[in-house]
């Protein structure tokens, strides 16, 4: 036996190597007509990772203040090798992370995957999907120009028609009762230092719950005789959508790079750009909170909320999926909140003038 073999036999001795890998790899996949959505999961946590890599080089440049904010970004833009790439890879993955993310979670829904024992991989995925939309809320100020500023303006304003927790949260974000120097520090810190934590914590149960439960079966649905080995057969092709997904970031960061915008001087007030809105993933809600002449603004907070507690705990709701029957009062549900998402989100654009 050579060197190299016996510091390796000794790193697995130690590690107890095989016991990890057989609990991360050892796994059969389901075969059915359905199981492309299982791979959703996984291009999820890709651009989670390009996420993660990409805010580590920009925060090497990065400097959080009201007055050297944007002219970071232009200098990261302009002159540090690669920033511009580096910026713009950060910006589209995070449009597709929320994308993937979304999907993931609607397809997981229809599939009644929540149901018993999987309640928790639910809950977890889904305080996991509110911290990446608060990834996208908090780094939308950080360019620190005047279509970030009025847009994190409108949104908080927004976050403040929830009564306690909506408006206590736009305060301390705010870190006042106006947008400031300590809102941008705020922002920075939650978005590069509690979001993060919070995320590889909640990460790390889903992960492990979704180790320790079989992958869910749709109701009604048959499973091949010869499922997907995890290892050997589904990570190898989620690998080619890995890859796929990888030449559609750079080719959108490399065509369509993210500008800087104009810089935002707080201390010489300006009108606001037409057409002020928040990214496309708060639109529906943005045109939700907005249409106050049709629906009074206690009426629409209150039916957000419930909404909101009702896709949290769906798994403890739906009994008939958790006794392995079709519920399909909970499908039309489910397609009844994605018809109005979409819907939403187009009369909003529409509204702002961009379609």
């Amino acid at each position: 036996m050579n060197q190299y073999s016996k510091i390796n036999n000794w790193i697995k001795d130690r590690l107890q190597w095989n016991t990890v890998k057989d609990f991360l790899f050892k796994k059969d996949v389901p075969l059915h007509k359905h199981s492309f959505w299982y791979y959703c999961g996984g291009f999820t946590l890709f651009f989670l990772i390009i996420q993660a890599v990409t805010g580590m080089l920009l925060l090497f440049y990065y400097k959080p203040s009201i007055e050297d904010a944007h002219a970071s970004i232009v200098y990261i833009t302009n002159t540090v090798a690669f920033g511009s790439l580096i910026r713009s890879l950060h910006s589209w993955s995070a449009s597709l992370l929320i994308f993937c993310v979304s999907v993931h979670m609607f397809s997981l829904f229809f599939l009644k995957a929540y149901r018993k024992p999987r309640e928790l991989l639910w809950m977890s995925g889904i305080i996991i999907f509110l911290l990446i939309l608060g990834f996208g809320f908090t780094g939308y100020l950080l360019p620190w120009n005047e279509l970030s500023y009025f847009g994190t303006l409108v949104g908080l304003a927004e976050m403040e028609k929830f009564p306690l927790i909506g408006s206590a949260l736009a305060h301390f974000l705010k870190g006042g009762n106006h947008i400031s120097s300590s809102t941008l520090t705020r922002m920075f810190a939650v978005h590069t230092g509690l979001l993060p934590l919070l995320t590889i914590f909640f990460l790390g149960i889903h992960l492990v719950l979704n180790r320790t439960n079989e992958y869910s079966i749709p109701i009604g649905i048959k499973n091949n005789n010869e499922p997907f080995r995890f290892y050997k057969d589904f990570f190898y092709r989620a690998s080619i959508g890995w890859l796929v997904l990888l030449a559609l970031v750079f080719t959108l960061a490399v065509l369509l790079p993210k500008d800087t915008g104009k810089a935002f001087d707080i201390y010489n007030l300006t009108e606001p750009p037409s057409g002020i809105h928040p990214e496309w993933y708060f639109m529906f809600l943005f045109q939700t909170l907005k249409s106050e002449s049709v629906i009074p603004p206690i009426i629409t907070v209150l039916l957000i909320s419930l909404f909101s507690l009702f896709w949290f705990f769906v798994p403890l709701l739906d009994k008939k999926a958790a006794r392995e029957m079709k519920s399909l009062a909970f499908t039309l549900i489910g397609v009844l909140i994605l018809t109005y998402i979409i819907i939403m989100t187009y009369l909003a654009y529409k509204g702002a003038g961009k379609i």
